[in-house]
């Protein structure tokens, strides 16, 4: 059986490389990367079961293994499909989160994948046959027969090769990371299982010793941003009194929406009507991939870890967050979450950024309504609009939307367009382009209640794309523009994620755009402009008012200037290796200007996996200073 089975996870690698999308035959042969840790994986395995003399233990492990193996390929397959980036291994043990999101699973699955599941019935067909399991078991004295010093050996070599080949073989438009992923996610995950062990020796944002040099950044960096001039476009002058502030998170939402038309109908006539009302920022780019990093951004002004999801690793820390700040200010702090409580940590996260008070999933549908695995948008907003007119002013509430997630076809919304039956990519599409109308419908309707009520001359609304759509037809445009170019794929990722993002203030902002690169970082420092408050010493972004050009730094270890864009972002370092110029993509020298930028992804870094956020009074009894700050 450990012969059937070797040859069974052979199949497996098989199907696994097909499912990547990536032909097995002619010019798309496997890359000797990929067919040398297919070969160190199955060695492993044989060294595994070379040792164990009990027939029915041995037969268990093998089909164990492979079963394993076969979910295992399977899951990284759909996370790939998914989110376009390898899976780290928080996600990977918070299995929960995965269960939570299984419509856009089913989604994503393919009638080719049912391969995956191979080794179970191959085993039980096997077992029925007399003749074929006695010839099993020849096969596996002569192959459990070979000299085990050899195959160790063979094991070394294809380790060695595999390791070293990485960065030569890889293909130059994808990230090594991915592709480490690709070539072998039993290894992957191997590797990184270690560098989490490994961290706490190795790290140096981890070393206690920096913290002088962080806080002497901080206060550099918090001094310079207080100096630099900016422009608000007030209608008249701040306001006198504090406003009421809510925030909208999207998800999903494109600023290709903004102007699409079907049919000469808008798709989204709300929201255009409030970016020609409000303030727009047009080069607005989501630095994550994910809902819970776009909220955790957001709400600290700290940058993504490549490797991490604070929500999973880091939701017991005290975080100088937006809420904790406002609620010291006088603010009422409310938080709306469609979802439930335990997904993504959703509830110990909200206590970690100081929200006053929360709402879930359980406290709006009960638990019969399952068709949707979150509360539609105009349920939610509703839900929204009543507990505004409860709470005391001035208040901050932040909400997630939910009606544009994957794949775009909640049960129980109308459809504005026609569905299409085909291409693929326009089918996707027209879906999209249904679901951000049925936001939008949403969205309208709330604002109506909130102008009936007194509210909304009362507040400012931030309104924000979490993150991009992974369309396909957008995928394969910036994927073909980045080439060839290292790093390609995590580039175009970044390309692609120009999203939604609006502030609107009727009574205090006239209209205007802003072309300034921006990103979440940069969304608390601006809204703590428009209050005219400081900002905290940890809050690394600052405000899209600032008259400065921007940058954009992405989880995906790329990042864009006006004139460039990076890659190969060096945590050890703190500082991107490559640089392409904007519309050539020459590569070029990394500009000198973004050596002090970069070190505040650093500093970033540091602050997070230390758990250890530094004060304005901490700063001054290191300098020495009597001066105190909130």
């Amino acid at each position: 059986m450990v012969t059937l089975m070797f040859f069974v996870q052979g199949l497996l690698w098989w199907f696994f490389w097909a499912a990547l999308g990536v032909p097995l035959f002619g010019l798309g042969i496997p890359h000797p990367l990929y067919l040398i840790g297919c070969v160190v994986v199955l060695l492993l395995y044989v060294l595994i079961m070379y040792p164990i003399a009990w027939s029915r233990l041995r037969e268990s492990l093998a089909v164990g293994w492979s079963v394993a193996l076969g979910i295992g390929l399977y899951a990284l397959v759909l996370f790939v499909r998914f989110y376009e980036t390898p899976p780290s291994i928080d996600l990977i043990l918070f299995g929960g989160n995965i269960w939570e999101i299984r419509d856009s699973i089913l989604a994503l699955s393919q009638a080719a994948d049912a391969c995956f599941f191979l080794p179970l019935p191959i085993w039980g067909l096997v077992r029925l046959m007399r003749s074929c399991r006695q010839r099993l078991a020849e096969a596996d004295a002569f192959f459990l027969n070979l000299p085990f010093q050899r195959l160790f050996l063979f094991f070394l070599v294809a380790v060695a090769v595999w390791g070293y080949g990485l960065s030569f073989l890889a293909p130059a438009e994808v990230e090594p990371r991915f592709w480490l992923l690709a070539s072998n996610p039993v290894l992957y995950f191997g590797w990184q299982g270690l560098k989490l062990v490994g961290r706490p020796l190795f790290d140096p944002a981890l070393d206690p010793a920096n913290r002088p040099r962080i806080i002497k950044g901080l206060t550099t960096w918090a001094e310079e941003r207080r100096r630099l001039s900016r422009h608000i476009p007030w209608k008249t002058s701040p306001p006198a009194s504090r406003p009421n502030l809510i925030i909208i998170q999207m998800e999903s939402l494109l600023a290709e929406v903004l102007g699409m038309r079907i049919a000469g109908e808008a798709v989204a006539p709300t929201l255009e009507r409030l970016a020609s009302e409000g303030v727009l920022l047009t080069e607005f780019h989501s630095q994550v991939i994910a809902t819970s990093d776009s909220e955790f951004c957001f709400l600290t002004s700290l940058y993504p870890l490549s490797d991490e999801y604070p929500h999973l690793t880091r939701s017991r820390l005290a975080y100088p967050a937006l809420p904790k700040l406002l609620g010291k200010c006088g603010y009422s702090t409310y938080y709306l979450n469609p979802g439930k409580w335990t997904f993504w940590n959703a509830r110990q996260m909200v206590e970690a950024f100081g929200f006053q008070q929360a709402r879930f999933r359980e406290t709006i549908i009960d638990g019969e309504e399952e068709s949707f695995r979150w509360v539609l948008d105009d349920r939610l907003l509703v839900e929204l609009g009543k507990d505004l007119q409860r709470l005391p002013e001035p208040f901050l509430a932040m909400v997630l939307t939910m009606n544009t997630h994957y794949p775009y076809d909640p049960p129980g919304i109308s459809h504005a367009f026609p569905p299409i039956a085909s291409p693929p990519m326009e089918t996707e599409a027209r879906k999209y382009a249904n679901a951000v109308r049925s936001f939008d419908d949403a969205l309208r309707r709330f604002l109506e209640d909130l102008r009936r009520q007194g509210i909304l001359d009362r507040s400012m609304l931030l309104l924000f794309g979490d993150h991009p759509a992974i369309l396909e037809k957008n995928t394969k445009r910036f994927k073909a523009m980045f080439a060839g170019v290292p790093e390609g794929d995590p580039l175009a990722r970044l390309a692609n994620s120009k999203v939604v993002c609006i502030l609107y203030g009727p009574a205090w902002l006239q209209p205007a755009t802003i072309g300034k690169l921006c990103s979440q970082v940069d969304l608390a420092p601006t809204i703590l402009d428009l209050l005219g408050l400081d900002l905290p010493l940890t809050m690394l972004g600052e405000s899209v008012f600032i008259d400065r050009p921007g940058w954009v730094a992405h989880k995906m270890n790329v990042g864009m200037t006006p004139d460039h864009w990076l890659g190969g972002f060096s945590e050890r370092e703190c500082r991107f290796r490559r640089a392409f110029e904007v519309g050539t993509l020459r590569p070029v020298e990394a500009p000198a200007a973004m050596a002090s930028a970069t070190q505040r992804i650093g500093w970033s870094m540091a602050m997070i996996r230390q758990g250890w956020f530094p004060t304005w009074e901490e700063t001054g009894a290191m300098t020495g200073s009597t001066a105190s700050k909130e």
